[in-house]
């Protein structure tokens, strides 16, 4: 009997601690916690994405942004990527200057956390722990890199 109470305790608890959020993330009515925002009703223009129902009684998903988009995709970068030669490299600034095979070169920054990895086929192929002190001017390299700020998050040592 008394493993039946707690459970119904953490469940009650449980129950109010996620209706709770919810309601905080909904807005309860007013202040843009309404779809379409300012306490629209469900069957105005723009309240709403396109294609879908809104929820009951004009509350919305947990997950839905006030601008109609779902989820959090706060931490979701984009990152482009450039094949080509090191012309140059910065230790005490954590620079590597790469020009590809059309004449372009780019500078990039190093990310704090960057990683350091060679092809199997190099000499440092081999190696676990690569740093930036095993690349070397001239070498082929992969840089991939957040679009946002062109910081290098990855510098990949490529065969020859």
């Amino acid at each position: 009997m008394k493993t039946v109470k707690l459970i119904s305790v953490l469940v009650l608890g449980m129950l109010a601690t996620c209706s709770a959020a919810y309601a905080q993330g909904s807005g309860g009515g007013g202040g843009g916690g309404s779809v379409g925002g300012g306490g629209s009703s469900p069957s105005s223009p723009g309240s709403g994405s396109v294609g879908s129902a809104p929820a009951p009684g004009g509350a919305r998903s947990p997950n839905a942004r006030s601008d109609g988009s779902f989820g959090d995709f706060g931490s979701f970068q984009t990152t482009g990527t450039m094949k080509g030669r090191i012309t140059g490299i910065s230790l005490a600034e954590h620079r590597v200057t790469v020009e590809d095979g059309k004449g372009k070169v780019k500078t990039f920054k190093l990310a704090f956390d960057a990683k350091m990895k060679a092809d199997k086929k190099t000499e440092r192929g081999q190696k676990k722990d690569i740093t930036i002190e095993d690349f070397q001017t001239g070498q082929q390299v992969k840089v991939v890199f957040r679009d946002s700020d062109e910081a290098a998050v990855e510098l990949k040592m490529l065969p020859r």
